[in-house]
C-alpha cells in the first residue's frame, strides 16, 4: 500500500523539526503526568518503571515515564554513550523464524506482559512470523530513529504525542486498511475513538484507556458522620468534605478532606474542564478560556488552597505519603481525591485490601451545576510512516486493537488499565478478578473529557497553562492577573503550531 509521507527524506526533515524544537517532544509530560502533563503526581509510571510493574497503564498514564526515558536517551547521545537496559527489561524475541519479522516498541521504560502476551497469541496465527519487543525506547529515540529511516514497524505513544506526530505527518493513515478489513469502529468505547483522528484521517487505534474519578475513603466519611453512598454533587461538596474531615496538629495537616490540586488531573486543563470551559476554538488556533467561568474555576482552586494553610502546608503534608493521594487515602488520612483508575490496584488495594473504595464521576462547577463528567485518557497503536511493512505491522495493530488482544490489557498480574471494547473491558472473569472494574467499566461508559487538550500543540499550551497558574496557587498573584498570563503564553504556545 502506498502510504503518504513515507519518502525518507521528507520524514527526516519533519523529525529533525522535532527534535530541535527546545527539546520537542522527547521532553514532552503530555498526560498530566498521570499520563503526561507536568501537573499530576500520583502517577504509577516512573514508581512502575523502577518496580517493574506489569501493567500497560505506566504508558498512558505515563507519559513521565516516556519523558524520563526520552530525556535519558538524548542526553546519552549527547556525549556519545549507550544506555545500560536493566536485564529486566532487555527486549525479547517471540515466534517463529522464515517470515516476517516485526519491531514492536514500548516507550515506557516498563515490562509490559499485556504487549507480549498480546504478540505471542498474535504471531501463533502467523507461525513463521516473529517479533522483537522493546520497553525502553522512548520518544527521542523513536524520532531519531525516524529520522535515519529505520522506525519500529509498531509504535504505542499516548493520544497527544500521537497528534503532534500525525501533524508532522510521520505517521501512516490508517482509514483504508480500517475500511478494507471492514474493522467495526463502534465497538469501542466513546472515549477510544475521540482521541484517534487528525485532520479527519485515523493515526491511531485504541491500545487502552485509562477513567480518572473521585475516589472515596467509606470508612473517613463514616468516622465523621457523613454519608458514603452520596458522593459528591457539586464543588462545595469538596469544601464540606474540608470542614468535616480535615483535622489538625498544630498548624501541620493530619488529615484533609480533599486538596485540589493533588491526583489527577487537577491541573488547570482539568480544572476549567470540569467548570464547562472551552479550552480551544472549534479550529484549534485560539485559545477560549478566559471567560468568566475559567476564571472562577481558577479563583476556586486558590480560595481552597489558601484555606488548607497554603501550598508550603500542603506540600509539608504531602510528603509523607511516598505513592501520592492514593496512598493518603489508603491511610484513612485523605477523605476523596481525583484521581487515575491506575491508584485502585498499584496503590490503594495493594496498601489496604479491604478498604472499602466508593468511585465517582467528576461533579461539575458553579457554571456547570448539575452536571457531571469523566476525563480518560487514550494510549493508542501506530505504524510510522518510514515503516517498510506496513501491510503486516497492521495486522498486528489490527489484532490488539481488536477482541482477541485487548482481552490481554486486563489479565496481566496488578493490572490496571482499561480494555478499549466494553464487552472485553466486562468480562466476568475479569471483573470476578478485580471487584472494583465494574464501577470504573461504568464511569468508563460515561467519560468524553480528554485530560489532555487535543491538540498537536496541547502539550506546550498545558505547560504554558499550568506556568501561568503557579502564583495563583502560591497566593502570589490575583486571579485576574493569572488569567491574563496565562492566555497570553498559551496563545503564544499555540501559535508556534503551523500545520503542514
Amino acid at each position: 500500500m502506498k502510504v503518504p509521507g513515507s519518502s525518507k527524506k521528507v520524514q527526516r526533515r519533519r523529525v529533525l523539526g522535532l527534535l530541535g524544537a527546545a527539546g520537542g517532544l522527547a521532553l514532552a509530560t503530555p498526560l498530566l503526568a498521570a499520563c503526561g502533563a507536568g501537573a499530576a503526581t500520583s502517577a504509577p509510571t516512573t514508581a512502575a518503571s523502577a518496580t517493574g510493574a506489569t501493567s500497560s497503564g505506566q504508558a498512558s498514564s505515563a507519559a513521565s515515564t516516556a519523558s524520563s526515558s526520552a530525556a535519558t536517551s538524548s542526553a546519552a547521545a549527547s556525549v556519545g554513550a549507550t544506555p545500560t537496559i536493566p536485564a529486566a527489561l532487555a527486549p525479547i524475541t517471540v515466534g517463529g523464524t522464515g517470515g516476517t519479522h516485526l519491531q514492536i516498541w514500548w516507550p515506557y521504560g516498563s515490562k509490559n506482559l499485556t504487549v507480549d502476551n498480546s504478540a505471542t497469541a498474535f504471531l501463533k496465527l502467523h507461525p513463521t512470523w516473529s517479533a522483537e519487543i522493546s520497553y525502553t525506547n522512548g520518544y527521542a529515540k523513536f524520532l531519531t530513529a525516524v529520522a535515519g529511516g529505520t522506525p519500529p514497524d509498531v509504535y504505542m505513544p499516548t493520544v497527544d504525542v500521537t497528534l503532534q506526530y500525525a501533524a508532522k505527518q510521520i505517521l501512516t493513515p490508517l482509514d483504508d486498511y480500517i475500511a478494507k478489513d471492514k474493522v467495526d469502529m463502534q465497538q469501542y468505547f466513546k472515549a477510544a475513538l475521540l482521541s484517534i483522528k487528525y485532520q479527519n484521517k485515523t493515526y491511531g487505534m485504541p491500545e487502552h484507556l485509562d477513567v480518572y474519578s473521585i475516589y472515596q475513603n467509606d470508612r473517613v466519611l463514616q468516622s465523621a458522620g457523613m454519608d458514603p453512598s452520596k458522593g459528591p454533587a457539586s464543588w462545595d461538596d469538596f469544601v464540606t468534605f474540608n470542614q468535616k474531615l480535615t483535622k489538625k496538629n498544630g498548624e501541620d495537616l493530619s488529615r484533609v478532606g480533599f486538596i485540589p490540586n493533588w491526583g489527577s488531573p487537577v491541573d488547570t486543563v482539568g480544572w476549567l474542564q470540569a467548570n464547562g470551559v472551552q479550552l480551544l476554538s472549534d479550529d484549534g488556533t485560539k485559545v477560549t478560556f478566559d471567560t468568566p467561568g475559567g476564571t472562577e474555576a481558577l479563583n476556586w482552586v486558590a480560595t481552597q488552597l489558601k484555606q488548607l494553610g497554603g501550598l508550603d502546608t500542603i506540600n509539608k503534608f504531602k510528603k509523607q505519603f511516598k505513592a501520592g493521594s492514593g496512598d493518603a487515602l489508603a491511610h484513612d488520612q485523605l477523605g476523596v481525591e481525583l484521581m487515575g483508575v491506575w491508584d485502585i490496584a498499584y496503590t490503594i488495594l495493594k496498601i489496604a485490601p479491604s478498604m472499602a473504595l466508593s468511585q465517582w464521576p467528576m461533579p461539575g462547577g458553579p457554571s456547570m451545576s448539575g452536571k457531571t463528567l469523566g476525563y480518560f485518557v487514550a494510549n493508542l497503536i501506530v505504524i510510522p510512516g518510514g515503516s517498510k511493512q506496513h501491510d503486516d505491522a497492521w495486522q498486528f495493530v489490527k489484532f490488539h486493537s481488536g477482541p482477541d488482544g485487548q482481552k490481554f490489557i486486563q489479565t496481566a498480574p496488578g493490572a490496571w488499565d482499561i480494555a478499549c471494547i466494553p464487552s472485553v473491558a466486562n468480562d466476568p472473569a475479569a471483573l470476578q478478578a478485580q471487584p472494583w472494574r465494574k464501577r470504573a467499566n461504568e464511569l468508563m461508559l460515561q467519560a468524553q473529557t480528554p485530560a489532555v487538550i487535543l491538540s498537536p500543540a496541547g502539550d506546550d499550551v498545558q505547560k504554558a497553562m499550568n506556568t501561568a497558574a503557579a502564583p495563583l496557587w502560591e497566593g502570589k498573584q490575583d486571579v485576574n492577573a493569572t488569567m491574563a498570563q496565562m492566555k497570553q503564553t498559551a496563545q503564544a504556545a499555540l501559535d508556534k503550531y503551523k500545520p503542514q
